[in-house]
């Protein structure tokens, strides 16, 4: 299958504030709009659900912390139907999954589904805790889905290269090593076939992760309130990086910088040797017991 470069999220260094993307070569004018306005890709990929999702993560060597909002809104992209969406899924003891993007759509009516979330189940059940097999595994998935389901249909193809949505796995790979592994799934108008990027390794301890919004996500880490709170954050670490992974959430979804971030902050924390954990959740994400 054709792969693409793809959009990496966004890394800010903790200890200097500084901000940079990784591959940043890959980020291209044409592409990156799709990134940033997920409702205006509704309407090209005729979605049947959609989430524009703000997810944030942080790890050390013994903590992997991930979070993000709880909005689902209807196709049109404007119209809420939940606040209590849970877009953190925990596929095993020591991995995770989180979207942004569509999460689920079809080209036509009479097409069935295609659900990203279970297809993040199936990689992560195939895989155990491999993380990069397991993106490796979801994107070729939902490329050979849509792919398929686009070939007899009515579906009108986009002019342009078009980002469908980006998979997140992380946690401790078998190495039993934190990581963050992301993949890009896109629309090539060149090859008109539905395509996914190279995997994005990101192993940066100490650092926050996160793949859009960064204008706004941007002014919050600058902000004096954020200092503040950075300044003043104690206690052991899964709570002081949990706390700060909740605070950037929370202050994103307070921004309104979008209709679909809102809801509940869901922070999960995997800690070496523990069950995972939920710092907070939405009301529809499940106890873990």
């Amino acid at each position: 299958m054709p792969a693409m470069a793809g959009i990496a999220p966004r890394i800010v260094d903790r200890a200097n504030g500084q901000m940079f993307s990784v591959e940043r070569k890959y980020i291209q004018k044409r592409v990156w709009p799709f990134l940033i306005k997920i409702g205006a890709l509704m309407v090209l990929l005729f979605p049947t659900g959609a989430s524009g999702t703000y997810i944030a993560a942080i790890f050390s060597e013994n903590v992997f912390v991930i979070g993000s909002d709880s909005r689902a809104v209807d196709v049109d992209g404007r119209t809420i139907k939940s606040s209590d969406a849970c877009k953190i899924l925990l596929l095993n003891d020591t991995t995770v999954f989180a979207l942004v993007g569509t999460f689920e759509f079809t080209p036509d009516a009479t097409k069935p589904l295609i659900k990203m979330y279970d297809l993040a189940s199936a990689a992560g059940a195939a895989h155990g805790t491999n993380i990069n097999a397991m993106a490796s595994n979801f994107a070729d998935s939902v490329a050979d889905k849509l792919n398929l389901t686009t070939q007899d249909s009515q579906w009108r193809a986009p002019a342009n290269d078009t980002f469908v949505a980006m998979g997140l796995f992380g946690g401790f790979n078998q190495n039993a090593a934190p990581q963050l592994t992301s993949v890009s799934i896109f629309y090539s108008s060149a090859a008109k076939v539905f395509v996914h990027s190279q995997i994005h390794v990101q192993t940066i301890k100490s650092a926050v992760i996160y793949p859009s919004y960064e204008e706004a996500t941007r002014q919050i880490l600058t902000s004096s309130d954020f200092k503040k709170f950075m300044k003043n954050n104690s206690g052991p670490e899964p709570q002081r990086l949990a706390s700060l992974v909740d605070v950037l959430i929370t202050k994103m979804i307070e921004s309104n910088v979008s209709i679909m971030i809102g809801g509940t902050p869901t922070i999960l924390i995997m800690e070496r040797g523990k069950r995972p954990r939920w710092h907070r959740k939405a009301k529809d994400c499940p106890d873990l017991n």
